[in-house]
């Protein structure tokens, strides 16, 4: 006890440290006074760790339990849960109906995003041009169209160029877009690019061969539409299953399987009678789709069951949980903060929100906010 107040005895008499430092004064767990000294150390350390702030502390003060009260304290700082709040994540959703239905003919549900921009050589000058990246969502077969501009003329060419050439998917999958005639459009949340993950990964390996092939040089129009065609022949070539040594084995399932009938069959399809000589051929086309088919239920969609990432589930988000909105322009400390409204999925999963900060609304998935403080 020193002039009324209790202070900690301790070993440290004999040392150079100033009386505070020796005789700290002996504070409570839970006083509320307690926590405005651990608060305004905190500060004045510049938002640091609990180690930090506990150091700091000690120099004059000494907290019963003072680890856990420090650590709970800034817990609930709201600057420092501004700048360490984790972007939200979710348990990997099943696949869509879209990726496991076989039978349909290839781009019958499809994804379309658009890379670039790419430079291109028109007389003396340079203009700019973009890929149209058309996936098939079951056989994973690309489609690839040189699109000119990104307005909606452009897009209408891009995809009616598609259309003749592949035949109109019933299904067209993608980030923005507006509705075509005869096709069901399906929108993801702006900026959440992994929910297209079927098509990101594809754009990024076009980047990749194109590079290869053309290296870092600036292409005409022409020899632009060639290299193109040539990268989507090769992502087309691309094996769905493993390769196998043993020659016994048929040749691994690709897109162009299908696409072109590149198909090792087996047996050659039954016994056709003289009066099925006119639809030989028809016959002998529709076994090889059967054969891709079969190979494809048996070898290709078991290898999709397992998730790479996000394994666990997570808490849901709630509506009137208070969030930050991700900006990758800006720094941490200017995004925007706001309160969510929750849309859950099937299986009860939250994984897009609507987003309302004090300007506007904005439709986003889940890994484009972080949780501040959870509703009441």
């Amino acid at each position: 006890m020193i002039d009324g107040v209790l202070c900690v005895g301790g070993r440290l008499q004999k040392s150079n440290l100033s009386n505070d430092a020796k005789h700290p004064i002996l504070l409570p767990y839970t006083s509320h006074v307690t926590h405005l000294i651990i608060d305004a150390f905190h500060k004045k350390s510049g938002h640091s760790g609990t180690l930090h702030v506990l150091a700091r502390i000690r120099e004059q003060f000494w907290i019963i339990k003072g680890h856990s009260a420090v650590r709970q304290v800034l817990r609930i700082c709201t600057k420092c849960r501004q700048y360490n709040a984790k972007i939200g994540v979710q348990l990997m959703a099943p696949l869509p109906s879209s990726r496991l239905t076989p039978g349909h003919p290839p781009f019958y549900h499809t994804g379309l995003d658009y890379m670039g921009p790419i430079l291109v050589k028109v007389g003396r000058s340079q203009a700019k041009r973009y890929g149209g990246i058309f996936t098939c969502m079951a056989t994973r077969a690309v489609h690839i169209e040189i699109a000119y501009s990104l307005d909606t003329s452009s897009l209408l060419q891009v995809f009616r160029r598609f259309v003749n050439r592949r035949g109109c998917p019933q299904h067209l999958y993608n980030d923005n877009g507006s509705n075509f005639h005869g096709t069901e459009w399906h929108f993801n949340p702006p900026a959440s690019s992994h929910q297209g993950g079927v098509w990101e990964r594809i754009i990024r390996s076009v980047r990749k061969i194109l590079r290869g092939l053309a290296g870092e040089r600036t292409l005409s129009d022409e020899s632009l539409h060639t290299f193109m065609v040539e990268v989507e022949r090769i992502l087309n070539d691309h094996p769905l299953t493993s390769l196998s040594d043993d020659p016994r084995d048929l040749d691994a399932l690709s897109p162009n399987s299908l696409l072109i009938r590149r198909l090792q069959p087996g047996l050659p399809p039954g016994h056709f009678v003289k009066a099925d000589g006119y639809r030989k051929s028809w016959k002998h086309v529709q076994f090889l789709a059967d054969a891709f088919w079969k190979r494809w239920l048996k070898e290709y969609l078991p290898l999709l069951q397992l998730r790479q990432k996000w394994l666990q589930p997570q808490r849901n988000f709630k509506k009137g949980d208070l969030v930050l909105m991700v900006d990758e322009n800006n720094p941490r400390g200017a995004w925007p903060k706001a309160l969510i409204e929750t849309f859950p999925d099937g299986e009860g999963v939250v994984r897009r929100v609507r987003i309302r900060t004090a300007n506007s609304s904005y439709l986003r998935d889940i890994r484009k906010i972080c949780l501040l403080e959870e509703a009441a």
